[in-house]
Formats: C-alpha cells, structure tokens, sequence
C-alpha cells in the first residue's frame, strides 16, 4: 500500500483537490472516515469521500495525515496554525493515535509560553475538545494567574473562559483578585460585557475580603469614568447578597463603605471615602 502498488480504492476530495488512498488505510485509523465513505456497492470508480470545508484551506495538512495512515509517522515540527489543522482533523475523524500525538505537542506548547493560552482555549472552545480545554486550564498556576492580570491579558477572553477560571480548585484565587479580574475584564468592554458581570459578581465572597481590597472597590466605583451606575448596584447587591446572615461587624463595615461611596458619586461629591473614615465617623 506504501508503495502504491497497490491501487487506490478510494478518492479523498478537499474541496477541488483529490487525494488517492486505500479504504483498508482508511479503515485501519478511522472509522468515522471509512464509514462516509459512499457508494461503496454501486460504482466501479474509486470511492469519493469529501471532507468538512473547513479543511479546504489545509490541503496540504490534510495529505500528511492521510500519508501517515499506513505508517503512523508524521512531521508534528511545524507552526501553531498548523498543528491545530492536524489536531482538529485528528478530534473530527477520531484519529486517536494522531490525537494524542498533538494533544502532547500543543500541551508543550501552552506551558512553554503562557501567551497563546486565550487563542488556544478559544480554539478547544470552537471545536468542542473538552482534552485541550482542560490542558489549557490546568497550566493556571499562581505565577501564571498573575500574568494574566498584570499583562491585561483578561481583555481578550470571553465571559465563559472567565467563568472556567473561577471554577479551579487550584490555584486558589483571592477574593480581591477575583474582583481585580472582573473589573480589568469588564473595562475592556464596558457596553459588551455589562450583562455578564452580575453571574461573575457571584463568585465573589466579599465576606472575605481583605482591608485594603474593599478600600479599592469603594474607590473604584467613585473615581471610574467608565462604570455604568447599574454595575455599581450590582456590586452593592452581590456584596450585599454575600454578608446577609453573616456576623462580620467588619464585613458590614466594608459594606457600608461601598455603599456610601456610590451616594456620593451619584450626588457629585469628589472626596473619597475609606473604612477607617466610616468606622471613626
């Protein structure tokens, strides 16, 4: 078969390109591929079988995969672009064995640089591979997580992937720096990303806030340009909704301070307000 002395049986169609093959090779590494394949029974031509338009554009990647069928030997020393063309043609037509071959090199690639994390995840996202979704999330560590927010990285992620991040066992993210997150998040998108900002408030447990990170909520919803009047109430209401039942004298406190804090920007007034100036008031 290698060596084509055997002849083809079947025609592998990408768009206008034909690609020969045999459907034992076929049959040998994908199930999924051989049974499209059609008019198996009733034609005496070799068998034509098209493949998904999205690899149209992939003709060459989609060659080297149908090559490796009868060695299982493939060149994976190629771009980033490239190698999720060999991933998703491995997850579609459930090549497992070329599956876990890029599974392997794109986790290498994710760890050795933190910054094709987002595109990587939004790729996993768009061709429903929970594998690479989880790969990606488990290279969050500490140092990582700080990364992201320092870098103003959160910019480029969606509400989902955000909402992923919270979810983690490990790290441990604290409440301050959650709260950090959604506000780097929602500033990059204030129109966009408004509707979603109350579902990831909920993950907050403002109850255990530091000192100092409710001082900076209070000032943030005070000297913000852009925070809209209704994302401060719903800071107010999460909050709020987190210290019901709670006996925290110092929580409520905090509470307090937030709560004063957009009285005075929705009356105009300039001066900021922190808990020690409420707790001695």
């Amino acid at each position: 078969l290698i060596t084509n002395e055997i002849e083809p049986d079947v025609i592998i169609k990408v768009g206008e390109n034909e690609i020969p093959a045999h459907i034992v090779a076929l049959k040998l590494n994908s199930n999924l591929m051989e049974n499209a394949v059609t008019n198996l029974q009733i034609s005496k031509l070799p068998i034509v079988h098209i493949l998904e338009t999205d690899f149209s554009e992939s003709v060459d990647i989609v060659k080297q995969a149908i090559t490796s069928f009868y060695n299982r030997e493939i060149n994976l020393e190629c771009n980033l672009e490239d190698l999720k063309s060999f991933h998703k043609f491995a997850l579609i037509y459930d090549v497992g064995w070329l599956l876990g071959l890029t599974l392997k090199k794109l986790t290498d690639m994710v760890e050795a640089n933190y910054h094709i994390f987002i595109d990587l995840y939004k790729f996993a996202s768009s061709i429903v591979c929970k594998f690479l979704k989880k790969i990606c999330l488990d290279t969050i560590d500490a140092a990582r997580m700080d990364q992201l927010i320092e870098n103003n990285d959160l910019s480029g992620m969606d509400y989902i992937l955000v909402w992923e991040i919270f979810q983690l066992k490990t790290p441990v993210i604290p409440e301050g720096k959650k709260f950090e997150m959604i506000r780097k998040w929602y500033e990059a998108d204030t129109g966009g990303r408004k509707p979603q900002i109350r579902q990831l408030l909920k993950n907050v447990n403002f109850n255990r806030m530091y000192h100092a990170d409710c001082n900076r909520i209070s000032n943030w919803i005070f000297e913000s340009q852009t925070i809209d009047e209704s994302v401060c109430i719903e800071i107010t209401k999460a909050a709020q909704l987190r210290l019901q039942g709670l006996n925290n004298p110092y929580a409520e406190v905090a509470m307090q301070t937030i709560k004063k804090q957009l009285e005075k920007k929705k009356r105009g007034e300039y001066d900021t307000l922190t808990t020690e100036e409420l707790i001695s008031g």
